[in-house]
């Protein structure tokens, strides 16, 4: 089945999946997408931490009218009525000798035609170029598929297809859960006409030099830890620098995440012993936190600043509104949990499974629970302010949500004060922060 960019399927969905994915999100930030004109064959090559959530972020900078296809691995294509219907939302399959066997690569031939036709069609095609999902927050080596399609595409059109190649970087603050924060930032693109010359001299040297060109954009458009052997502390570093600095802005957090990274892999080539028992503390540190149910910010300088006081009484004032907007809101967030508890095991699917489901239960509920109104009052008026009203107190659990997490660490850390467990916690802390305060 020919994927052609352009589905009734997809153009209903949007709304709806757009809505529910800004929703997932605390801090939605999408930046850069102006630059992708709908006049060019275009190729987005996003970093891929995250499953399908990699390609549903990037639906709101892209718009409702410049449908976005996309190549995913071909396992899930394996049932005809699943196919079919990720066909009709512009989903292609994309084979992997290690994955699908050296029997279906020839299959490849038929999807890089249809890459082709997008192409001439100047409908914006999303390739992975990192050709598989990880949750660490690091560019693993690229592999040359993109750059195939890329060439294979304008060589049949006689180099006169003028193909731009985007670097997108995708950051999270936590890929696996709800209402963290994500940055799409889009980059300059590599115009494919540039390496035309090479790539007449040598298809080889030509993917070898727009990979790592595309690798060197995407870099600077993520939160890239190199290191293998200090990742984890590098990692641990950045929070605990950013909570120190009292930061809450994610695009702040990302500058200066950057700048921290570049600095730690740096310094950190200077003493492996400290490195390691620095890492080793990192890890019982953030580990610890994890068995508690605490986040490294609940002990920074910036923590007693929380008036829980203040956080109680807003709650108690919102309350009749708060348990209205709980009551339609929870099953949609409670349900995916649960599924994917028991029967997700890829970590990076979690997050998509979620929104997934919560994306299909929530206007369940609502229809549901609006027609139900509508029939008992016989108005459709009582309906719609119905649905009005589950609308508007979900935003306010959503926004409570967050702040009522707040009040419940700040309870317990003040219950490990009492009992004397919070020292180790304060110390571990202060040791890492005079750590980085060293580079």
């Amino acid at each position: 089945m020919r994927v052609t960019g352009k589905t009734k399927l997809y153009s209903f969905l949007y709304p709806h999946m757009n809505f529910m994915v800004k929703r997932f999100y605390r801090q939605f930030r999408a930046k850069g997408f102006e630059k992708i004109s709908g006049e060019d064959s275009v190729i987005l090559a996003p970093n891929h931490q995250n499953a399908f959530m990699d390609a549903i972020v990037l639906l709101d900078g892209l718009g409702r009218k410049n449908q976005l296809s996309y190549l995913v691995r071909a396992s899930i294509f394996k049932k005809p009525v699943v196919a079919k219907l990720l066909h009709s939302i512009n989903m292609l399959p994309v084979y992997r000798k290690d994955y699908d066997g050296v029997e279906n690569m020839d299959k490849n031939d038929e999807v890089f035609d249809n890459c082709k036709y997008l192409l001439e069609n100047k409908r914006p095609l999303m390739i992975f170029p990192e050709a598989t999902h990880h949750l660490k927050r690091r560019l693993i080596p690229l592999k040359k598929g993109i750059t195939r399609i890329a060439f294979g595409a304008d060589e049949a059109n006689q180099f006169k297809l003028n193909i731009k190649i985007y670097p997108i970087g995708i950051n999270y603050s936590n890929a696996q859960y709800y209402y963290e924060d994500v940055l799409v930032m889009v980059g300059e693109p590599i115009e494919l006409k540039d390496y035309y010359e090479v790539y007449k001299e040598s298809p080889a040297k030509a993917h070898i030099a727009i990979k790592f060109e595309l690798e060197k954009r995407m870099r600077e458009l993520m939160i890239d830890i190199r290191s293998d052997e200090y990742y984890h502390l590098i990692d641990h570093l950045c929070w605990i620098d950013v909570n120190n600095a009292g930061l809450d802005d994610f695009e702040e957090v990302f500058h200066r995440s950057k700048k921290l990274i570049a600095r730690a892999e740096s310094y950190l080539k200077k003493d492996d012993n400290e490195a390691h028992q620095m890492q080793q503390m990192s890890i019982e540190y953030f580990s610890s936190l994890d068995r508690e149910g605490l986040k490294d910010k609940d002990f920074s300088p910036w923590a007693d600043r929380f008036n829980l006081a203040l956080e109680v009484v807003a709650a108690l004032i919102f309350s009749p509104l708060l348990a209205f907007g709980a009551l339609h809101l929870f099953p949609a967030m409670l349900v995916p949990h649960r599924v994917v508890k028991n029967k997700i095991k890829d970590p990076g699917f979690r997050s998509s499974v979620k929104v997934a489901l919560a994306a299909f239960i929530l206007p369940v509920i609502h229809i549901v629970m609006a027609s139900i109104i509508c029939m008992v009052y016989d108005s459709f008026m009582a309906g719609f302010m119905y649905w009005l009203a589950m609308v508007l107190t979900a935003e306010l659990v959503l926004f409570f949500y967050n702040r009522w997490n707040r009040i419940l660490r700040f309870i317990k850390v003040g219950r490990l004060k009492k009992e004397g467990k919070a020292d180790v916690f304060y110390k571990q802390r202060e040791t890492l922060s005079a750590f980085i305060s060293r580079f």
